[in-house]
C-alpha cells in the first residue's frame, strides 16, 4: 500500500488524477472534494474518508487548516503538489 500525508491551508487543492480506488482520509481539519464526471461533491471532516471512485482529476480542497492521508493499493499517478489560491 502507498500512502502519504499533505497538510493544507484553508484553500489550498490538492489535485489527485486517475485516482479511482483511492482512499482519501482528513486527519485534521475538513474538506471538500470533487470528481471529474463523479456523481456529487463530498465534504470529509475530522476522522472521516472517501473511497474515490470516478477516474480522471480529483481535487481536494481544504476547507479549513488540514492533514489529509492518501492512500492507494496500487500505484495511480497521483498529483500531490498543494496548489495555493491568490487572495
Amino acid at each position: 500500500m502507498k500512502k502519504f500525508v499533505v497538510e493544507l491551508e484553508q484553500g489550498d487543492v490538492l489535485p489527485l488524477d486517475n485516482a479511482n480506488g483511492v482512499q482519501v482520509v482528513s486527519l485534521e481539519g475538513s474538506l471538500w472534494l470533487t470528481e471529474e464526471h463523479g456523481k456529487g461533491d463530498v465534504i470529509l471532516k475530522q476522522g472521516e474518508s472517501y473511497a474515490v471512485a470516478a477516474q480522471g482529476r480529483t481535487l481536494v480542497q481544504a476547507l479549513s487548516a488540514a492533514r489529509v492521508a492518501v492512500q492507494s493499493a496500487g500505484a495511480p499517478q497521483l498529483g500531490f503538489t498543494p496548489l495555493r489560491l491568490a487572495a
